[in-house]
């Protein structure tokens, strides 16, 4: 089993029965290398200490759901509050937010995840005014955590809902208001950067034509229950793709 080497990512070969000498880590650059290192060991440490072993023989702890719950750092819980300006043919010409951050007892990962979400905020769309507010606190709850995206997932849920909610307000299709205002390649971000990549636009397309041809009947729903179709986007990691302008 390959796994990436980051500390938040290792308890997915735990989770397969494998113990620490059946995983993998890739090592390209020397700052995973330190990372790894020092996480693996204090990992192992904090197992023979739990497991009563002075030996350098490697255990495996498995937590029941309770124990899962009450040991994890869960992800940060946030209050949102967005101000979007639109044009009556649908375009997004100015965004404004300020989003608050638990984090818990601890900062941890707090800072980080609070930069992630004043980022990403506008969603994969072309906002020429935006600004955005972050503030992380601290609370007498159990420290929050990275859980896969950290900080995206609020705020894509918070941007995606308004965005619903201007399309209701101009009469348009929400897929057509997404698609008017997708980022595509060399497109500016709001925090500077320029997408050497795109694909959000195609992608909105495609799924267009798909609804169009399969979804314009919806079957019955059960009882009590309303069935529907929603849509909603998001990016993450534009570093990966993206360069700083002069």
């Amino acid at each position: 089993m390959v796994q990436h080497g980051t500390f938040f990512q290792y308890p997915i070969g735990t989770r397969r029965g494998l113990g620490p000498p059946h995983v993998q880590y890739p090592r390209h650059r020397d700052e995973n290398r330190r990372r790894v290192r020092g996480e693996r060991r204090n990992l192992h440490r904090a197992d023979r200490s739990h497991a009563g072993h002075e030996d350098e023989t490697a255990v495996k702890i498995e937590l029941t759901r309770k124990e899962d719950f009450l040991s994890a750092t869960p992800r940060h819980s946030m209050e949102i509050w967005i101000k979007t300006g639109a044009k009556k043919d649908g375009t997004l010409i100015a965004m404004q937010a300020k989003i608050k951050v638990d984090t818990g007892a601890y900062a941890y990962f707090g800072p980080n995840t609070t930069s992630n979400a004043v980022i990403l905020i506008t969603g994969p769309y072309r906002i020429p005014n935006v600004l955005t507010e972050g503030f992380c606190a601290y609370t007498n709850k159990i420290s929050c955590g990275p859980c896969r995206g950290p900080g995206a997932p609020q705020v894509h849920f918070a941007g995606e809902t308004q965005l619903d909610k201007i399309a209701r307000k101009l009469g348009m299709d929400p897929v057509e208001l997404r698609m008017k205002n997708a980022y595509k390649a060399n497109d500016l971000t709001a925090t500077g950067q320029v997408l050497t990549e795109g694909g959000y636009q195609e992608a909105l397309v495609e799924l267009k034509k798909y609804m169009e041809e399969r979804l314009t009947v919806l079957p019955g729903a059960d009882e009590g229950k309303t069935l529907g179709v929603g849509v909603a986007g998001g990016f993450w990691g534009m570093e990966g793709s993206a360069r700083a302008r002069p």
